[in-house]
């Protein structure tokens, strides 16, 4: 006889095993929505992959800014926090808190904190060492820049949020990024949503870092020297417009950017100006001989102070100087010739000048917050006589040291101003590098005009400017003296520059030297040496030839011999970069 079993209860154990296993899977669900998106949320997006940013290098291949994986971000999980007074007492010391200090910010925040997002590889380990299970090393990606204050200005810097500011950084920070790629799930759920990251562009500078850091090492010694507030210097090769160092003292070390106040990421160079004095003299003349209203031997009767629209604009020696030609005004930096250059312009040839030569608008290079200085216009409310009385010596303007700069190099390039550039080339993530083309250099007055004025400018520092002289090379250039607007008595509220080029024939170099408020005061005491100390290494590190070789041999062989090692970096790359 067949037993008959009913099938009620199996059906029941069925049920309650499927009930336990659908309850498990909605545990499960709700642990992923609820939970582990917190748990995960310092540490990374679940969804993204971060690309890669871009580096930037100098003209040569040396590194100015990568992309390093040996920064860490220590994190703490409250929750599972057993002591927090005996935890903030072992890890303050790791962290460089005070243990208090440090127990109160974790009593103040949330589950999750990020107790330093930025840890070194050493602080790392010793946190790992403590075996809390409340605490987290995630390894993170960080921005290094080998050079460190000495490219600062031109690199810029990358905050802790992945974010490009000031300098390259800025200025390139979409293309330096890239495009993040997307994973398929933290579980790799949905293979099909995979997208792989665009690692950012690498960036080329024209920036040479020995010359750069031969700036930095001059900038810093005449600023020692003057007890100046600061300086800048930018050279350029005039043909092309290439910037090759343009340095500004203080700076600011990018690898610790959080350290300095915001007024230092300012780069002088580009977002710094000023009146650049009787460095102008130069460049409005050269617009009177190219209009034929004057020449070189063009006189004019010297007094010591002229009356030119309703104010006396004296001469900075306060002689006068009689029957003076236009070569020996320049020699001398006479303002009341520059007053007679002035009114023979007239202001509208006057102002024409300053604007052919970049001065009043921004040069357009590839530097983030570049401005354009500022020239009171005819027509405008703001202009009057006495400010173009003030602006025929270079006062009541401002420019930025790169606008000079580029003004002269018009006139070691026979009259064509250069399109200053800085970026010489992008490399996508896989392909070849692309150049970047500087816009067209832009004639501004002739050739003839060009190398008369650079004869010109030779005699000033053959004769008056000897400081600036460099054995064996023809240099043609110009000093300024300017007044800082607002100032009060004093030779520390002075500008002191020099801007020259060589060889003065046929330029390869223009250099401009800067120093705010130095104690030696003028043009040609102060920014005239400091000029020479950085041709000197100039021409040796980017192998320029001398117009007289055995002249060049001899005052190099002698400043070596003499102890100083600032020549001795014959050969290309010499110049020792020490990491962070």
């Amino acid at each position: 006889m067949t037993r008959h079993v009913p099938t009620f209860p199996r059906i029941a154990w069925l049920c309650s095993v499927l009930a336990m296993v659908l309850g498990i899977v909605a545990g499960r669900v709700t642990w992923l929505a609820l939970v582990e998106p917190a748990r995960t949320a310092l540490a990374f997006d679940v969804g993204e992959i971060a690309a890669q940013r871009g580096s930037i290098w100098d003209r040569d291949g040396a590194l100015l800014a990568t992309e390093t994986y040996d920064r860490f971000e220590i994190v703490l999980d409250t929750a599972l926090i057993e002591d927090a007074a005996a935890l903030a007492a072992t890890l303050g010391p790791i962290l460089g808190e005070d243990p208090l200090a440090l127990a109160r910010r974790i009593e103040a925040g949330g589950r999750w904190q990020s107790l330093d997002p930025f840890a070194l590889p050493e602080t790392a380990e010793a946190v790992r060492a403590i075996g809390d299970p409340a605490l987290a090393a995630i390894r993170n990606a960080s921005r290094q820049y080998p050079a460190q204050d000495s490219t600062g200005h031109i690199t810029g810097f990358v905050d802790l949020n992945g974010t490009g500011h000031y300098g390259i950084e800025g200025a390139f920070d979409a293309q330096l990024r890239g495009l993040p790629g997307r994973r398929p799930g933290v579980y790799r759920t949905d293979p099909s949503a995979f997208i792989m990251p665009a690692d950012g562009r690498d960036i080329v500078l024209t920036i040479d870092l020995d010359l750069q850091m031969a700036a930095m090492e001059v900038l810093r010694e005449v600023i020692d020297d003057e007890s100046a507030t600061g300086g800048t210097i930018v050279a350029m090769d005039p043909r092309n417009g290439d910037v090759l160092a343009a340095a500004s003292w203080p700076g600011f070390d990018p690898n610790r950017f959080q350290e300095y106040e915001f007024d230092r990421y300012n780069d002088p160079v580009v977002r710094g100006s000023y009146p650049p004095g009787s460095v102008i003299k130069p460049l409005t003349l050269a617009a009177a001989i190219d209009a034929g209203l004057l020449g070189p031997d063009s006189t004019y009767e010297d007094t010591a102070s002229v009356r030119f629209g309703g104010i006396t604009v004296p001469n900075p020696d306060r002689f006068g100087h009689g029957r003076v030609t236009m070569s020996e005004m320049l020699r001398l930096s006479l303002n009341v010739g520059a007053v007679h250059v002035a009114r023979t312009l007239g202001s509208q040839r006057f102002y024409a000048a300053l604007g052919s030569f970049g001065f009043g608008e921004p040069s357009g290079i590839s530097l983030e917050g570049e401005i354009g200085g500022l020239v009171h216009w005819p027509g405008e409310a703001t202009w009057s006589e006495e400010i173009f009385a003030f602006n025929s010596y270079g006062q009541a303007l401002d420019a930025t040291p790169l606008q000079v700069t580029a003004a002269m190099a018009a006139i070691a390039n026979d009259g064509r101003l250069p399109s200053p550039r800085i970026v010489a080339a992008t490399i996508p993530s896989h392909g070849a590098p692309e150049p970047r083309q500087a816009a067209d250099a832009v004639a501004v007055v002739s050739p003839a005009t060009a190398r008369t004025v650079r004869r010109m400018m030779t005699a000033v520092v053959d004769d008056r400017v000897t400081a600036a002289a460099l054995p064996g090379y023809r240099v043609a250039g110009k000093t300024g003296t300017s007044e800082i607007p607002g100032s009060g008595e004093g030779g520390k509220d002075l500008i002191a520059s020099f801007c020259g080029m060589l060889p003065a024939a046929n330029p390869s170099l223009v250099v401009c030297v800067k120093v705010d408020r130095p104690e030696g005061g003028r043009g040609s005491r102060v920014a005239a040496p400091a000029f020479r100390d950085f041709a000197a290494q100039a021409v040796v590190l980017l192998d320029i030839p001398p117009d007289d070789a055995a002249a060049w041999q001899d005052a190099r062989d002698g400043f070596l011999d003499s102890g100083s090692t600032s020549l001795g970096t014959a050969d290309r790359g010499l110049v020792e970069v020490v990491a962070p």
